[in-house]
C-alpha cells in the first residue's frame, strides 16, 4: 500500500509533460528556420539536431526528449549526418554537393557534443570534398560516405566512395570508390548509408546510384534503380528488407517522389510510394511494417504494413516539413523550415473518441476495459465543461509511457485507446487530470491501476 501511495503522489507531482496523442507542437526558435540537416537520438529523452539557415551551424541537444534544446558545439560547414552511439561519443560529416566548394569533414565528439576533433579523411587529391553520411555500429566499426572533386587534365571528376574504420575512426581505408563522371555532366555521387550489421552495408545518392555489401565492404554490389533519382536516404531493416527515400526525380519536369522497398537484400526494387505532385522531404522507417514521410504543405503520411497503405496524420500547424525521426513505433520528432519541432508519443495518431454529446453532471474516470488487456484496452471518462485536458499512463516506478490526450476538449464523454504493444506484462498506472488554464487550477485529478498480461 504505501509503494501504491508513493507512487501516485509521483505521479501527481511529476507528470506533467509536453506530450500529446497525435502530433503536437512540442518547440520553437526562430533559430531553427530553414531546414533541419540532421536529427539523431540516442534514446527517448537525449538527441542531437542540427538546424542550419545559413547565419549559424550550431549543433543543438535536448536532454529532456524535446522541451529544450540547447548549443552544444559549432561546426563552421553544413552538417549531413550525426550518428551517437552512447551517451558521450558520436560522429558527424559535413559537407553539402559537388560544385559547392565544400571542405568536407569527419568529426568525432567523446563528450556529448560539447566539443568536436577533426578525422583524417585518406583521399586527398583534392581539399574540395564532401562527407554525406556517417554510422558505427560499436565504439570501434563504421562507415561513411561522400565524394571529392579533383582535376584530371582538363576536367574536373566527381569520384565518391566509401568508407571504413575499426578503431572509432582513428584510421579510415577506402571500402568503395566510383569514378561518376565531369562535375559539368551533373554526376551521381553517395548521400546516404545504412547498415543492418557489421556485413549487410547500403549505399545510395544523387542518379540513382546503389551500392551494397553483404560481407562488411570487401566486395560490393551495384543494383540499377530505374525509378526516382535524387536517392537522399535509405533504411536498412534487416540484411533482407530495406527501403530508399527518393526526394525528386532529376529528370525533370517529372519531379517524382518515391518510397522503394527491396525484399531481396538490394538487388530488386519496387515503388511502395509514388506521387508526381506531392512534395515529400525526409522518411523513417523503424521496423519493416512501420514507417513514415513528411513534405511540404502539411504532409505527414504514416504506413503500418510496410508500404503496402498509407494514412495522412493531421497536423496542428500548417507547415512545410523537412525532417522526420522515429526513436521508437511511438516517439518521434518532425522539424519544419520555420522553427517548429513537433512531437509524438502515440506514433502519430489520435486516440480521442467522443461517444456522446450529453453534457455530463460530473468529471468521471472509469476503469479501463478489458482488464487484465493485451495489447490494447480502452479508458472512458466525463468532462463537465469545456476544459485542458491530459491522460497519460505511466508504468510501476512512475515513468511516463504515453501520453493519449493533450489538449482542450468540449464537454462529453469520451474513450481513449491505449495500445501497450513493445510494452512488458505488469502493473500500469493511468491519470486524467482536468485543468483550468486561466485559473491555473486543477479542477479534477485520478489515477487508476490496470494490468497488461501477455
Amino acid at each position: 500500500m504505501k509503494k501504491l501511495i508513493f507512487i501516485i503522489g509521483f505521479l501527481i507531482l511529476f507528470g506533467n509533460g509536453y506530450t500529446q496523442s497525435g502530433w503536437y507542437m512540442q518547440y520553437y526558435s526562430t533559430a531553427f528556420t530553414n531546414y533541419s540537416s540532421s536529427m539523431f537520438f540516442i534514446d527517448s529523452l537525449t538527441g542531437w539536431f542540427h538546424p542550419f539557415n545559413y547565419s549559424q551551424s550550431n549543433i543543438s541537444k535536448t536532454t529532456n526528449g524535446g522541451i529544450s534544446w540547447n548549443a552544444t558545439g559549432t561546426s563552421n560547414a553544413y552538417v549531413t549526418s550525426i550518428n551517437f552511439i552512447d551517451q558521450n561519443t558520436g560522429w558527424l560529416t559535413t559537407g553539402s554537393s559537388p560544385g559547392a566548394g565544400n571542405y568536407g569533414s569527419i568529426l568525432k565528439s567523446t563528450n556529448s557534443g560539447s566539443s568536436w576533433t577533426s578525422q583524417e579523411i585518406p583521399i586527398n587529391e583534392s581539399p574540395i570534398k564532401g562527407m554525406t553520411s556517417i554510422k558505427f555500429l560499436n565504439l570501434n566499426t563504421g562507415f561513411s560516405c561522400g565524394f571529392i572533386e579533383y582535376l584530371s587534365g582538363q576536367a574536373l571528376l566527381i569520384d565518391t566512395y566509401v568508407l571504413k574504420t575499426t578503431n572509432g575512426g582513428t584510421n579510415w581505408n577506402v571500402s568503395l570508390r566510383v569514378t561518376t563522371g565531369d562535375i559539368t555532366d551533373d554526376p551521381a555521387y553517395f548521400k546516404k548509408l545504412d547498415f543492418a550489421d557489421g556485413n549487410n552495408v547500403w549505399v545510395t545518392g544523387y542518379k540513382n546510384i546503389f551500392y551494397h555489401t553483404t560481407n562488411g565492404g570487401s566486395n560490393w554490389n551495384f543494383t540499377a534503380i530505374n525509378m526516382g533519382g535524387n536517392n537522399v536516404d535509405l533504411k536498412l531493416i534487416n540484411a533482407n528488407t530495406g527501403f530508399v527515400f527518393c526526394s525528386y526525380n532529376w529528370q525533370y519536369p517529372n519531379w517524382q517522389r518515391l518510397v522503394l522497398k527491396s525484399t531481396d537484400g538490394g538487388y530488386n526494387f519496387s515503388a511502395v510510394y509514388s506521387s508526381n505532385t506531392l512534395k515529400l522531404n525526409s522518411f523513417n522507417f523503424i521496423d519493416i511494417n512501420n514507417g513514415w514521410v513528411c513534405g511540404d504543405s502539411n504532409i505527414i503520411l504514416r504506413t503500418t504494413n510496410g508500404g503496402v497503405n498509407w494514412v495522412q496524420q493531421s497536423s496542428p500547424i500548417f507547415a512545410n516539413y523537412k525532417r522526420v525521426y522515429f526513436y521508437n513505433a511511438n516517439t518521434g520528432w518532425m522539424a519544419d523550415d520555420s522553427g517548429h519541432i513537433l512531437k509524438t508519443t502515440t506514433g502519430g495518431i489520435s486516440f480521442i473518441n467522443k461517444t456522446g454529446n450529453e453534457i455530463p453532471d460530473k468529471y468521471s474516470l472509469s476503469q479501463n476495459y478489458p482488464n487484465p488487456f493485451n495489447p490494447t484496452t480502452n479508458i472512458k471518462y466525463q468532462i463537465t465543461d469545456n476544459k485542458f485536458v491530459t491522460l497519460k499512463v505511466y508504468d510501476i516506478l512512475g515513468k511516463e509511457i504515453a501520453t493519449l490526450v493533450n489538449e482542450k476538449l468540449n464537454a462529453g464523454e469520451y474513450v481513449s485507446e491505449f495500445n501497450g504493444s513493445g510494452l512488458p506484462s505488469g502493473v500500469y498506472f493511468y491519470r486524467l487530470s482536468v485543468e483550468d488554464p486561466l485559473r491555473q487550477m486543477v479542477d479534477f485529478s485520478e489515477t487508476k491501476k490496470m494490468l497488461m498480461i501477455k
